[in-house]
C-alpha cells in the first residue's frame, strides 16, 4: 500500500465510501470522483481529464500511487492542466468496461491500474495501464506523457479529436449488436476442445504464464465430460483443481484463493484475495466432487468457504469484497514463512511434516522467503520423511492450526470492507448451492442472512444499490448486480424453500429484463436505460474475472421459467443468448456461462420435487442423495406440508407425503415419475433421468423461423405480369436470382430489400451469409413494399450455396446449419460443388441429402465454364436427385451449346455470376470485368499514380527502420518483430495484383488495413524518451502518405475497371445510359436455348437494378457472345 500520508490535507476524496478512492483521500492530485461536476468543470476550463481506473488490492495501483500520485512534481502538472478523476473499478464496472474496451483498442492489452485521457466530454484519446514516473521497463513516463499531451491539446487538438472519435467509432463497433443466430448444440463441446488443446498437461490450467483459475471453463470441462464421457475432459478439469489447490495460489495455511499465479506452476500468487474468484472456485470444486466423488475437492471447497466466514463477513452479514496483496508496502509479506520461523513455532515432528510437505527452504523459494505450496504428492513426502499419510496429514493439520493462529498477530494486509451486491450474489449462490450440495446448513444460513442483509439495505423504492460501506447505500445497480442476485435467490431457495426468496428473484429478474434490455437486440446492455449515458451503452457476453452479466441473467430467467412455467421467461433467455450466437461460433470458449444457459435450453430440466418437513432425517437424506449427483440443469422445488401456510410451488402442486414419509418426485415437463422414499432409488432416479435428458437433447439453440418452403401459388401471387419466368424446384421465378454477396450486412440487407421491390424472388447465398439473409427477409417480411406486393416467404425460393467438400454426414449438417441460420424450416433448393475428379463422393452426398430431405431440390455448382463434352460427363455421373446444374456462363465464359444438351435431357441449367468474367485486363494481369456496375473515377479524390505513392510510403518505412526499429527491442510474447511493423507499400502492391473493383478496395481498407495499421501506430506511441518527438514526426508524415497510396490504388483499380467495361461495351454495341450493358449482358444470357435462370453476383444495390430485366427482348446472344470474345481473352 502507499506511503500513510494521513498528514497532508486530505481532498474530495475523502466524502467517498471506496476504501480504493479513500486510498488516494491525501494524494496531492487534485482528484474528483466520477461525476458532473469534474465533467462540467472540464467542458468550462476547456481541459482535458486524466481518468485513473483501479481497485484496493490492486498492487500496480499502489506502485502507481508511490511514485506519481503522492509526488508534489506530478500533482502540480496534473492540477494545472488536467481535471483528475479517479474510479473505483468495482464500484463503476459500466466505467470501467467502456474505457477498458479503448484501452484495449489502442495499446493492444488492458489492465490496471488504467489510466486514461479524455476530451471534456468524455471521448478518450490516449489510453494506457500502468507508467512509471520516468521511463523504465521499456514503458514511457507518466510525466513525459502529461508533458507530450498538454503540448498535443494546445497545438494538434484536432488530431487528438480525431482519434478521439475512431477510438468512439471502434468501442461502438465493438458493442453494436449482431443479428442473432442459432447456437450449435455442440459448441459447448467446441469450446471443450479448444481448452483441451491449450491445456497445460503438467501443470493443470490453459495457457502459460501468468496464469487465471477460470473456474468457468473448468465446469464447463466437467458438464462435457458427464455429456459425453470424454475423459480428455475430465482430465483437463481435474489435473487443474489439484494442481491449484497443491500451489502457493491456494493460502495453505488459512484457505481461499489468490487472484491468479505469476508463474505456470501456481505457486506464487499475486497475493490479493478477491470474494468473487472465491465464489466461483469453491463452487466449481464442489462440482468436482460432485463428478468423482474425491473428498480432497470437497475439503479445498470447505476450506474455502470456511475462510470467507471467518475473515469476508461483516456483522451485517454482507460479503466483504478483498484483500490486498500488499502488507506493511511489501507484497505478499503476510503470507510467507522464513525456515526458522516455522522451526521456532511448530514442535520438530511438525515443523518436519510441514517443512517437507510445503517446499519451505532455508533461503526461501521465492525472494529470500517461502511460499508455501505442495509440489511433490503428499503419499511420496509421508514415505521420504518416514511415517505414514495418516500421521503425516494429522501433524500437518496440528501445525497449519498452530501457523494460522501466529499469522493473524501479523499485520494484516487491507480489508476493501465494502458490499457489493453482484460480488455478494455470487457467493451467497456458492454458499447456497455447497450447503445443500454438502450438507452443510452453516453455509445455507450464511447464504440466507447476506440475502437478507441486501434486502433490508440496499433496495431503495424496489431497486438495487450497488454498493454499502458504513451504513450507506448508493451507486443505482448495474446489469451484474441485478442478473447474479436472481440467479443466486434461485439457489437459496432450492437449498432452503424459502418460496418469499423465489418470489424476490422473479421480480429482480422481471425488472431486469425491462430495464436493461437492448434497443437494438434481445441482450441485455450493463446498464439501464435511466442510467447515465456514457459516450458509448456497453453490452458484454464474453466471461472475464466474472461470468458474463448477460448469461447469467439468462441462466435465472431460463431457471425461472422451469420454476413458474412461464414460456415467456424462457423466450427472454433464448433471445439473450442467440444475440451473440456468432461470436459463439468464432470463439465458444469465451462463453463459458453463456454455454451452460444454451444447454439448459437444448436439453430438457430434471425436475425434481422434495416434500416433507426440512428438520427430517428422512428429508435431509434425500436432500444428501441430490447433492452428490452433477445435475447441471437440475430445478429443485420445496414444499414442507406442515409449515403452516406452505404455499405449493408449480412443481410441487399435488406432491405428498408417501405413507407419511418425506418424498421426491422427478419430473419433466411438470410430468412425474412416482415418488420414491429412499436415497437409493432416488439416486437411480436421477440417473435415469441424466440419460433420458441427454438423449432428448436437441441440436441446436434455433432462432424463430421465417416459415414452411415456396409454394408456386404463393410465388405466381407475388411475380408482376410482364416477369421473366421459370421454374425452378416447382416453383414460378424470377429469371433474374440473386446471389447475394454483400461484404456488410448493410448491404446484405439493402441488396434483398431491392431485389423483393423489383419482383425477383429467387434468393441465392452462401452460409456466411445465410444469417444476414435471413434478418434482412425477416425485416422485409414485416413491411409491404413501395410496388404494393407483400411477400410472403412461401413467394420466396431460397437456395443455399455449399463450396466446400466435406463427408456427406458434415454436408447434411451444414446444410440443417444454414436454413437454420437464414430462419428457414428448409431450403428451397441446395446446392452442392462438384467436379469430375470427386464425382462419386458428390453422388454419394446427394443422395444422402435426398434421404435427409435438407432442400426441395438438390444440385450441383461448378467453378469452370462448362463445354459440351464436360456436359455431358457431369450429367451421365449425377444422380436423379440433382435436378439442378449451375456454372458460370455470361458473355465470356460458357458455350450455349453444352447449356442445351443439359436441357434437353432435363436439367435445370442457372446461369452463375451472368455478369461478371475473369479476363485479360489492358496493361496485363487477369481481373474481372463488371459488366452490372460503369466504373466511374469522376467521384473519387485526386492521387498520384500508384507506382510514386508506393515508393514515396515505401521511403517513410525505410526510414523508421533506420531511425527508430533498430533502438527497440521484442517485448514478451508479441507477434511482430519491431522492424516487421510499417511494410504497408508491399501490402498495397500485392493488393493491387489481386483487387477487382472499388468494392473489394474498400472492404481491403476497412478490414485488414486500418485496424493492423490503428495497432501498430498505438504500438509506437508508447514509445518514450528520445525517441517520442522521433515516432511522432514520422507518424504524421506516414499518415499522410499511406493516405495518398491508398485513394492511388482506388483510382488505379477503378480505371482499370472502366476501361475494360468501356472495351466490352463498344464491342457489344451497348448505349451507354446507365445498366445498358447490365441489362444487354442478362438478355443475352437469359435467351440463350437452355438457360432456365440466372444468379447474378450482388455485392451492392446497384447490381441489383443494373441485372434487372423486366421482359426478355431478342438479343441475338451468339452475336454478343462473339462479339464479346473477340475482344477479350478469358483469364
Amino acid at each position: 500500500m502507499a506511503t500513510d500520508t494521513s498528514k497532508r490535507a486530505p481532498n474530495r476524496l475523502a466524502k467517498e465510501t471506496s476504501p480504493y478512492l479513500l486510498q488516494h483521500a491525501h494524494n496531492p492530485v487534485d482528484w474528483y470522483a466520477w461525476g458532473p461536476e469534474a465533467l462540467e468543470r472540464a467542458k468550462r476550463e476547456d481541459k482535458p481529464i486524466f481518468l485513473s481506473i483501479g481497485y484496493s488490492a490492486c498492487h500496480w495501483c499502489h506502485v502507481m500511487e508511490r511514485e506519481s500520485f503522492e509526488d508534489e512534481t506530478v500533482a502540480k502538472a496534473l492540477n494545472a492542466d488536467f481535471i483528475s478523476i479517479k474510479v473505483d473499478r468495482e464500484e463503476r464496472p459500466d466505467i470501467d468496461a467502456l474505457y477498458m474496451t479503448a484501452t484495449v483498442a489502442m495499446s493492444g492489452g488492458g489492465g490496471w491500474p488504467m489510466s486514461v485521457f479524455l476530451a471534456p466530454d468524455g471521448r478518450p484519446f490516449f489510453a494506457g495501464t500502468y507508467f512509471p514516473k520516468t521511463s523504465k521497463y521499456g514503458r514511457p513516463g507518466f510525466t513525459d506523457i502529461l508533458g507530450r499531451i498538454r503540448e498535443l491539446w494546445k497545438s494538434q487538438r484536432d488530431e487528438l479529436l480525431e482519434q478521439a472519435d475512431e477510438l468512439v467509432g471502434a468501442i461502438q463497433a465493438e458493442a453494436s449488436a449482431d443479428p442473432p443466430r442459432a447456437i450449435d448444440g455442440r459448441a459447448e463441446q467446441m469450446a471443450a476442445e479448444q481448452l483441451v488443446r491449450g491445456f497445460d498437461e503438467e501443470w493443470g490450467g490453459f495457457g502459460g504464464a501468468p496464469k487465471f483459475p477460470a473456474p468457468g471453463s473448468i465446469s464447463l470441462l466437467l458438464r462435457q465430460y458427464v455429456r459425453t464421457k470424454e475423459t480428455r475432459y475430465l482430465q483437463a478439469a481435474l489435473v487443474t483443481l489439484d494442481r491449484m489447490a497443491r500451489g502457493g495460489m491456494y493460502d495453505q495455511i488459512g484457505g481461499g484463493f489468490a487472484r491468479y499465479s505469476t508463474d505456470e506452476k501456481w505457486h506464487v500468487p499475486h497475493f490479493e484475495k478477491m470474494l468473487y474468484d472465491n465464489a466461483q472456485l469453491a463452487r466449481v470444486y464442489v462440482e468436482a466432487w460432485q463428478v468423482t466423488g474425491d473428498r480432497r475437492h470437497r475439503a479445498i471447497a470447505e476450506e474455502t468457504l470456511d475462510y470467507v466466514l471467518r475473515e469476508m463477513v461483516g456483522d451485517h452479514g454482507g460479503y466483504f469484497s478483498a484483500t490486498d496483496a500488499d502488507s506493511e508496502g511489501v507484497e505478499g509479506k503476510f503470507f510467507v514463512w522464513d525456515k526458522d520461523e516455522i522451526e521456532a513455532l511448530l514442535p520438530e515432528d511438525e515443523a518436519a511434516a510441514v517443512i517437507a510437505a510445503y517446499d519451505v527452504r532455508p533461503r526461501g523459494n521465492w525472494e529470500g522467503h517461502n511460499v508455501l505450496w505442495i509440489p511433490l504428492d503428499l503419499d511420496d513426502v509421508s514415505k521420504e520423511i518416514g511415517i505414514g499419510r495418516s500421521a503425516l496429514d494429522e501433524r500437518l493439520a496440528r501445525g497449519k492450526k498452530t501457523l494460522y493462529e501466529a499469522r493473524q498477530k501479523r499485520v494484516a494486509p487491507h480489508l476493501d470492507d465494502k458490499v457489493l451486491v453482484s460480488w455478494n450474489a455470487l457467493m451467497i449462490g456458492t454458499m447456497a448451492f455447497a450447503g445443500r450440495s454438502l450438507g452443510a446448513p452453516r453455509f445455507v444460513e450464511s447464504a440466507a442472512r447476506a440475502a437478507r442483509m441486501i434486502a433490508d439495505t440496499m433496495l431503495e423504492d424496489g431497486k438495487l444499490l450497488r454498493t454499502f460501506r458504513e451504513g450507506k447505500a448508493h451507486i443505482e445497480a448495474f446489469l451484474e448486480d441485478y442478473a447474479f442476485l436472481s440467479d443466486a435467490l434461485v439457489d437459496l431457495y432450492e437449498a432452503n424453500g424459502d418460496a418469499a426468496v423465489l418470489t424476490e428473484a422473479l421480480r429482480l429478474a422481471e425488472l431486469a429484463a425491462s430495464a436493461f434490455k437492448s434497443d437494438e437486440d434481445e441482450s441485455f446492455c450493463t446498464t439501464a436505460k435511466h442510467h447515465e449515458a456514457l459516450v458509448v451503452r456497453m453490452r458484454e457476453a464474453t466471461d472475464n474475472a466474472t461470468p458474463s452479466a448477460n448469461a447469467i441473467l439468462a441462466r435465472a430467467l431460463v431457471r425461472l421459467s422451469s420454476h413458474f412455467g412461464r414460456d415467456d421467461l424462457r423466450a427472454l433467455a433464448e433471445g439473450a443468448v442467440r444475440a451473440h450466437g456468432r461470436a459463439i461460433a468464432r470463439a465458444p470458449r469465451a462463453f463459458a456461462a453463456t454455454l451452460d444457459v444454451v444447454g439448459r435450453l437444448v436439453e430438457p430440466p430434471i425436475e425434481i420435487a422434495l416434500v416433507g418437513a426440512a428438520a427430517s432425517s428422512e428429508l435431509t437424506a434425500l436432500d444428501a442423495a441430490v447433492g452428490r449427483v452433477f445435475l447441471p440443469s437440475a430445478v429443485i422445488a420445496r414444499l414442507d406440508p406442515a409449515k403452516p401456510g406452505a404455499t405449493p410451488h408449480p412443481l410441487t402442486e399435488g406432491k405428498t407425503l408417501v405413507d407419511g414419509k418425506p418424498a421426491a418426485y422427478v419430473c419433466r415437463n411438470f410430468a412425474c415419475r412416482a415418488p420414491v422414499t429412499t436415497p437409493e432409488a432416488l439416486g437411480r432416479e436421477l440417473e435415469e433421468a441424466a440419460v433420458r435428458a441427454r438423449d432428448d437433447r436437441a441440436e441446436s439453440l434455433d432462432i424463430p423461423r421465417l416459415g414452411q418452403t415456396a409454394t408456386a401459388a404463393a410465388a405466381a401471387s407475388f411475380l408482376a405480369a410482364d416477369a421473366p419466368k421459370a421454374d425452378v424446384a416447382g416453383v414460378p421465378v424470377h429469371r433474374g436470382g440473386v446471389l447475394v454477396a454483400g461484404y456488410r450486412e448493410s448491404d446484405v440487407a439493402l441488396i434483398v430489400r431491392r431485389a423483393l421491390e423489383l419482383g425477383r424472388n429467387l434468393i441465392a447465398f452462401d452460409p456466411q451469409r445465410a444469417s444476414a439473409v435471413g434478418d434482412a427477409i425477416d425485416a422485409a417480411l414485416r413491411e409491404p413494399k413501395a410496388s404494393g406486393r407483400a411477400p410472403s416467404r412461401e413467394a420466396l425460393v431460397f437456395a443455399g450455396m455449399l463450396l466446400t467438400n466435406e463427408p456427406w454426414n458434415d454436408v447434411v449438417q451444414a446444410a440443417r446449419r444454414m436454413a437454420a441460420d437464414a430462419r428457414l424450416t428448409r431450403l428451397d433448393v441446395l446446392l452442392v460443388p462438384f467436379d469430375t475428379d470427386t464425382s462419386e463422393t458428390v453422388a454419394e452426398t446427394l443422395t444422402h441429402l435426398a434421404a435427409a430431405d435438407v432442400a426441395s431440390q438438390l444440385g450441383v455448382v461448378l467453378d469452370e465454364p462448362l463445354d459440351e463434352a464436360k456436359a455431358s460427363e457431369i450429367d451421365a455421373k449425377l444422380p436423379p436427385s440433382a435436378r439442378i446444374i449451375a456454372a458460370p456462363f455470361n458473355l465470356l465464359e460458357g458455350e450455349a451449346a453444352a447449356v442445351a444438351l443439359l436441357a434437353s435431357k432435363q436439367r435445370t441449367f442457372v446461369a452463375l455470376r451472368p455478369l461478371e468474367a475473369r479476363a485479360s485486363a489492358p496493361g496485363g494481369g487477369t481481373h474481372v470485368v463488371h459488366i452490372a456496375e460503369a466504373a466511374d473515377t469522376a467521384g473519387l479524390p485526386e492521387a498520384p499514380p500508384l507506382v510514386a505513392a508506393l515508393g514515396a510510403l515505401a521511403s517513410l518505412e525505410d526510414e523508421y527502420r533506420k531511425t527508430i526499429a533498430v533502438h527497440l527491442q521484442v517485448q514478451g510474447d508479441v507477434d511482430l518483430d519491431p522492424k516487421d511493423l510499417l511494410r504497408w507499400s508491399e501490402e498495397l502492391a500485392r493488393a493491387d495484383k489481386g483487387i477487382d473493383d472499388l468494392l473489394e478496395a474498400e472492404a481491403f481498407v476497412a478490414q485488414s488495413v486500418t485496424p493492423a495499421l490503428r495497432a501498430q501506430l498505438g504500438a509506437l506511441s508508447g514509445i518514450g524518451g528520445q525517441l517520442a518527438p522521433v515516432v511522432e514526426s514520422l507518424r504524421d508524415r506516414y499518415l499522410e502518405a499511406i493516405d495518398r497510396a491508398l485513394k492511388a490504388l482506388a483510382r488505379r483499380v477503378v480505371t482499370r475497371q472502366a476501361a475494360m467495361t468501356k472495351s466490352l461495351a463498344t464491342a457489344v454495341g451497348s448505349t451507354p445510359e446507365a445498366g445498358a450493358l447490365g441489362r444487354l449482358g442478362m438478355r443475352a444470357v437469359l435467351d440463350t436455348p437452355g438457360v432456365t435462370a440466372a444468379l447474378v453476383t450482388c455485392r451492392n444495390v446497384v447490381h441489383v437494378d443494373a441485372s434487372h430485366v423486366s421482359a426478355v427482348d431478342a438479343a441475338a446472344p451468339a452475336d454478343v457472345f462473339s462479339r464479346a470474345r473477340a475482344t477479350f481473352k478469358r483469364g
